[in-house]
């Protein structure tokens, strides 16, 4: 494969072709990598001022979907491909999504341009300083690295994709707690080492913070998950986490049954929906 890079201006978004939809995969990336933030900067988000990053992106799934012409499942699930391999990290709270692109940096620093190069002809080198020189110039020019290495997981990238899922553990625990007011157990303790973490880190993994937090609202909304229905049913974090369970509280499954309406199982000697 050639080494070297080319580069890609910003404006290619107002180009007709930038508007055929749906996307791609390869496009949906490149998008991201148009949309991340150049360098450190304050942006209105719906009304507050946020503070995005180098190599960052404030959006939502629902923009995603509008802008790539997905549905917001396939959004979910690409996003979800895409923190698996390590080449980004997704933080979401109830308005917004913040996507952090693990190497962003690497590919994007002058110093690591540089890197890229070396070894190259002197021919190269001019043309690649030439290059770098308008970059210099012009904030919105973004380079694509075409090399060996990949926009993809180092060892570094993996520590920030455990520190950040394990933040994202606290606090879905956190949101599981504020269950408490209408009558549900609060976890008190969870250790790293418990089958109940490895079942709420994969069902993160595999659904997203935003997701999440769905599922909590819809317990909210549940009269029979919170016992306030003539069968008695003890909602549990251990239960709820559990991977065949989680999907029917995120579809809303719970919503508007009755004790008589439930969707499918049995009821355990627990007193647990199974």
């Amino acid at each position: 494969m050639p080494m070297g890079y080319i580069s890609l201006h910003r404006k290619i978004q107002d180009c007709w072709i930038w508007e055929d939809k749906p996307f791609d995969r390869r496009s949906a990336w490149i998008d991201l990598l148009l949309l991340a933030a150049y360098k450190d900067t304050k942006q209105m988000v719906d009304g507050d001022l946020v503070e995005v990053h180098r190599g960052q992106y404030v959006t939502s799934i629902r923009r995603l979907a509008d802008r790539w012409g997905w549905s917001k499942d396939k959004v979910s699930k690409f996003l979800m491909l895409l923190e698996r391999d390590g080449m980004l990290q997704r933080t979401a709270s109830k308005k917004r999504t913040l996507l952090t692109l693990v190497n962003y940096g690497f590919y994007q620093d002058d110093q690591d341009k540089e890197k890229t190069v070396t070894g190259q002809s002197a021919d190269s080198d001019r043309t690649v300083s030439g290059h770098k020189n308008n970059n210099e110039n012009n904030d919105n020019n973004i380079y694509i690295i075409d090399s060996k290495e990949s926009i993809c997981p180092s060892p570094s990238a993996k520590d920030a994709e455990q520190k950040i899922l394990h933040e994202n553990c606290k606090r879905a625990v956190e949101l599981w707690n504020g269950l408490s007011e209408l009558g549900l157990k609060p976890v008190t303790k969870m250790s790293s080492t418990t089958k109940r973490y490895e079942m709420l880190k994969a069902r993160l993994r595999e659904y997203g913070m935003e997701c999440y937090e769905k599922a909590i609202d819809n317990i909210r909304h549940s009269d029979f998950l919170l016992g306030r229905t003539k069968k008695v049913f003890t909602l549990t974090f251990d239960w709820f986490v559990r991977p065949n369970n989680f999907p029917k509280v995120l579809e809303g499954n719970y919503n508007h049954a009755t004790a008589n309406e439930m969707p499918g199982g049995r009821m355990s000697s627990g007193g647990e929906w199974q």
